[in-house]
């Protein structure tokens, strides 16, 4: 349901499928109607808008994912050069018996 004063133009789906959200557009200052080539023009890129923002949205998922995945093979580098550190000093590796 859209706002007092805003204007529901197009449910943004790209694709035809479900709809990401609804494209509010506000009440003008001097509170005129909008026209109809303005609403039609707003309801021509409710579409690839929200194909854009669903790109943007699985991106940064994708691009966490990637950072989760890099902290965790530092983690594992890092233990691995720990290791190798203590067997070229000559100290028995740390292990759950020996902690």
């Amino acid at each position: 349901m859209a706002a007092r004063g805003t204007t529901l133009v197009h449910s943004a789906a790209p694709n035809d499928s479900a709809p990401h959200g609804e494209l509010l557009v506000g009440p003008r200052p001097d509170s005129s109607s909008y026209r109809k080539t303005e609403r039609d023009a707003l309801t021509e890129i409710a579409g690839p808008l929200a194909q854009a923002l669903a790109i943007a949205r699985a991106r940064a998922t994708r691009e966490n994912d990637h950072a989760h995945a890099l902290s965790l093979l530092n983690s594992v580098v890092t233990a691995i050069e720990d290791r190798l550190n203590r067997l070229e000093a000559g100290a028995r590796p740390k292990t759950p018996a020996n902690t």
